[in-house]
């Protein structure tokens, strides 16, 4: 960097993929990022931010029990001036603090952001989750809540879009821009010196390979399943359903309404008006509960001349009574749940979420490798020196699909009938998921 230059914070967040948003606002970012006006823009940001407190959460304001944060701009982990976005992680702090906080009754998130990074997104919406159990929350969409920005606003106790928001474009994308031909027209030969066959992947004057493309598709396939099962989990729907949403187009709200991706088409006043009767509704419901139960406790106090025990809160679980409980449960799963402490029940609810991800995950690999065998002009697999892909793995695919089949004509659901047959063969299922991400497989159906 020469020393006039300012520096970037976070400049990482630009330059990583992929990304959940929709291609209009990142076709404008990448302008503002590569024309002339950032540098100067950086430069001006810099300049004030040395009078401004930093701050270790996003603002928000609270009023009548209430309290409203914005999610505004492209979204990136650690927030970026070129974006009214703070970032995720300070708005995970944020709502978390509010989810514990006595005041507060309800939590109404403010979106207006056509999506972002993929990175930080899923902890956001976990964040959004979790505070549903707590609080009441509500998403309102002002103008657009779109890719990853729908993520996290569909996990939210209520979706709400005003009338001529757009919602939905639900999906991820990566691009590679293949520069050979360039290159070579003007004599210039890269050389990749390479431990690791995608190590260097994408280097400018590098053809892109359909091994590269392969895995790439198989990154993107992986995240966007993680993306659909959040929104099935918020949405209340089956994965199929969730899947079938997924296909990156936007909708205006009244047609986000009627597929189901949001509860009611609404202005903010109306919106925040609405859950300002049901958080009241609810504290007085919480009021005369509480009430009734002192009454209780004062007669039985007085007959037994005893008080009666407070039940204790929920204890965070120990990592014997997971391994006791979870057996197939994943080392790196266990540390992650054992440093946010949860109980017994959260663990279990977690570990079946992250099977729900992976089954749907292979289902949608079967399918696009279903449909990639199924084109016109394709040679027939053949059999890469008696690999894997060919042999047991083949084996493990056929057995998994089998017994998935065998409990979905006994009246179960495809989601439910996975989730079961997870439980009761995890190493069938383990053996599937190693099988459909083997390479020698990955390139016969490339």
């Amino acid at each position: 960097m020469l020393p006039d230059e300012p520096f970037i914070p976070h400049i990482e967040q630009y330059t990583s993929s992929p990304w959940a948003i929709t291609e209009r606002e990142f076709n404008a970012l990448r302008e503002f990022m590569t024309g002339r006006d950032m540098l100067a823009h950086v430069r001006e940001h810099q300049a004030k931010a040395k009078t401004v407190e930093p701050s270790n959460g996003a603002p928000y304001e609270l009023e009548d029990g209430i309290a409203t944060v914005e999610l505004r701009g492209t979204m990136t982990k650690y927030g970026s001036s070129f974006s009214g976005y703070h970032g995720s992680v300070r708005l995970r702090r944020t709502i978390r603090q509010l989810a514990s906080n006595e005041d507060v009754s309800g939590i109404m998130l403010r979106i207006d952001s056509g999506g972002g990074s993929v990175m930080g997104t899923g902890d956001l919406a976990d964040e959004v989750y979790e505070a549903a159990k707590a609080k009441t929350v509500t998403a309102f969409i002002e103008d657009i809540g779109a890719s990853a920005a729908y993520i996290v606003a569909s996990q939210a106790t209520r979706v709400v879009a005003g009338p001529n928001a757009s919602v939905g474009s639900i999906g991820v994308y990566t691009a590679l821009q293949d520069w050979s031909g360039l290159y070579a027209r003007e004599g210039v030969k890269v050389h990749v010196v390479r431990a690791g066959r995608f190590k260097g992947m994408g280097t400018a004057g590098t053809e892109v390979t359909a091994e590269q493309l392969t895995e790439l598709q198989r990154e993107v396939d992986e995240i966007n399943a993680q993306f659909v099962g959040a929104v099935a989990r918020g949405r209340r729907m089956t994965d199929e359903a969730a899947m079938e949403l997924a296909d990156g187009r936007i909708h205006r709200a009244n047609a986000a309404k009627e597929m189901k991706l949001i509860d009611a088409v609404q202005t903010f006043d109306a919106a925040m008006s609405e859950m300002r009767g049901k958080v009241q509704t609810k504290t007085k419901a919480g009021a005369r509960a509480s009430a009734t139960g002192a009454i209780q406790e004062i007669v039985m106090a007085d007959e037994t001349k005893d008080v009666k025990p407070v039940a204790e809160a929920p204890k965070a679980a120990t990592i014997g009574e997971i391994k006791a409980a979870i057996p197939d449960a994943e080392p790196g799963k266990i540390i992650g749940w054992l440093e946010k402490s949860f109980t017994l029940a959260q663990c279990k609810d977690a570990h079946m979420d992250h099977l729900r991800v992976e089954v749907l995950a292979a289902t949608a690999a079967a399918q696009k490798a279903e449909s990639a065998l199924k084109k016109p002009g394709l040679d027939p697999v053949k059999d890469v020196g008696g690999s894997s892909a060919s042999s047991s793995g083949g084996d493990a695919i056929n057995e998994w699909n089998a017994a998935l089949d065998e409990k979905i004509k006994g009246g179960m659901s495809r989601e439910k009938a996975a989730r079961q047959l997870a439980k009761e063969k995890p190493e069938l299922r383990q053996a599937m998921i190693v099988a459909w991400n083997d390479p020698a497989r990955l390139r016969m159906v490339g």
